[in-house]
């Protein structure tokens, strides 16, 4: 793995600086037998060249200690950048301890160098190219100055994520919060996609559960399934309201006073009520501007405050139009892209009458018009069983 390095998204860092014309007598032997040495004097500008990177603390990511079993560090990383080289141990013999650059018996630390081919303006990538070539160098710091590659400031900015999620410990959270407050919309990108790169790679843990376990330190135990507002909402609201009732007065509140309804959740939301056909899921990453375009629409049509509280960028209040009758709080995880809800929050007995009291009319509406399929055939065969006539709305 090199830090930083996102594949093919990029073009090839450049080749840092100018370095010496040489190489030490056991590359020079290793050349003469007509293998591929790519540190030889006349092929090192072929490829892209990496260091070992120093091995941080061993916690996961976010500074949590590493899924039992597995080390987080248990996958050898790479670097280019000069200061966070990992030295090698010294050899008992200066004259063993020879660069494989410039051939001399190096009085400071050795580093452990890799590479891999160099893409050429105009050329076809081959499958599998792009993997580390075998062969391991042993280069001294001022011979590796000038062979590593230039990193871009979106690769800078990845390496200094993957620093501070896995070895800041708890103040992660913190430095995080105040890079995305002083970052700009294209570094706000690369944060988002790394924080999801992250989630992702933690060592035995699934996408979600990374994210999960550290908001949980944080918020207590949440529901272990994501789900898109409307659920979360009618997940606190059961028994006495469905998720239909909760996405079915919302979309109507929205149809009445001529809200937008034609994008992401809402207008597929709308598709189905309108169908009569199930709901649909949010999708997998969902995109925060997609949620809180529907906590802005629920808590006009419903007497609710929503709190929807990001592990990155913090808390936002959605405050309904008139006074609210209780609040809900949801998590959103910005890694992963999804909502969770506190297991247990529901709302009161006394609460949700009032709220029944108070949507009576609005609900009735909601569910002569968007009523499942499913259960107006119920209702029909119910109907005809005793004789009694069914007009559909």
């Amino acid at each position: 793995m090199i830090i930083g390095y996102i594949a093919d998204t990029e073009e090839d860092p450049k080749q840092s600086g100018i370095i010496a014309n040489r190489q030490s007598n056991e590359i020079s032997t290793l050349v003469s037998t007509g293998k591929e040495i790519p540190i030889a004097k006349d092929r090192r500008t072929g490829y892209v060249w990496v260091a070992a990177a120093r091995a941080g603390p061993k916690r996961g990511v976010g500074g949590e200690p590493p899924a039992q079993g597995h080390d987080h560090n248990r996958t050898k990383k790479y670097t280019w950048n000069l200061e966070e080289m990992q030295p090698l141990e010294q050899y008992e013999l200066l004259e063993d301890q020879v660069c494989d650059v410039c051939g001399r018996a190096c009085t400071d630390l050795l580093y452990e160098f890799r590479c891999y081919k160099r893409q050429r303006p105009g050329s076809t990538r081959q499958i599998g190219e792009r993997r580390l070539h075998p062969c391991v160098s042993y280069i001294s710091k001022e011979c590796g100055r000038g062979l590593l590659g230039v990193q871009s400031e979106a690769s800078k900015l990845r390496e200094h994520l993957y620093r501070v999620v896995s070895e800041e410990g708890q103040s992660a959270v913190e430095i995080l919060k105040a890079l995305w407050r002083n970052a700009t919309a294209s570094m706000r990108r690369v944060i988002t996609e790394e924080l999801r790169h992250f989630a992702r790679t933690e060592a035995g843990e699934s996408q979600k559960g990374v994210e999960i376990r550290k908001a949980e330190a944080v918020h207590g135990t949440l529901h272990p399934v994501s789900l898109d507002p409307f659920r979360c909402t009618a997940r606190a609201m059961a028994p006495f309201f469905s998720v239909r009732d909760v996405a079915g007065a919302s979309i109507q509140y929205g149809i009445e006073n001529h809200v937008p309804l034609d994008t992401g959740i809402l207008s597929s939301v709308k598709s189905s009520l309108q169908q009569r056909l199930p709901l649909p899921y949010a999708p997998t990453p969902c995109a925060k501007v997609d949620i809180v375009k529907c906590l802005q629409l629920l808590t006009l049509a419903w007497p609710l405050r929503v709190e929807l509280l990001d592990m990155l960028t913090g808390s936002e209040t959605f405050e309904p139009k008139h006074e609210a009758v209780a609040t809900l709080k949801f998590i959103y995880l910005p890694g992963c892209g999804q909502l969770h809800v506190q297991t247990g929050q529901k709302l009161e007995k006394q609460v949700l009458l009032a709220l029944r009291h108070q949507t009576a009319e609005l609900l009735k509406t909601c569910r002569e018009a968007f009523s499942s399929m499913e259960s107006l055939i119920g209702k029909k065969r119910m109907f005809k069983s005793t004789g009694s006539s069914y007009r559909s709305s």
